[in-house]
């Protein structure tokens, strides 16, 4: 069976095509990849992106990142997408990321006016610039 999802997170359109030959397997990625959290209560006016990178080991992790402010303070907080190891996923709950409070302005300085998160699979450079209202 095969499936194609396509949905707005944040401000990007995904598009997946998934196919498998159990069509059980199809319903459960698609419905899986095709619904992360969308609701991050740590940070409730925040603004939402996927983001994935590869460890130097080849893990590959993907996340569901929400930031903005929270009190006056930048925050950024996290859903990992986990793995069973009997196949399948699932998102955990929302959890503030502490590589988020690195980006955080010191306190004297304003709010950013945009998240800057990591796209690639090096920390150091290669970030993208989401706009945050």
């Amino acid at each position: 069976m095969k499936s194609k999802i396509q949905f707005k997170y944040g401000e990007t359109t995904y598009v997946f095509e998934i196919e498998e030959r159990d069509d059980m397997e199809t319903l459960h990625k698609t419905f899986a990849l095709g619904n992360p959290p969308r609701e991050c209560r740590l940070i409730p006016n925040g603004k939402y992106t996927l983001q994935t990178n590869k460890d130097k080991e080849g893990n590959i992790y993907v996340n569901a990142v929400c930031a903005g402010s929270v009190g006056g303070e930048f925050k950024v907080a996290k859903a990992k997408l986990g793995q069973y190891k009997t196949k399948g996923f699932f998102w955990h709950n929302w959890e503030f990321s502490e590589w988020g409070t690195k980006l955080a302005p010191a306190p004297e300085e304003e709010i950013p006016k945009k998240v800057i998160l990591n796209t690639k699979d090096n920390f150091e450079k290669d970030f993208e610039e989401i706009p945050v209202k």
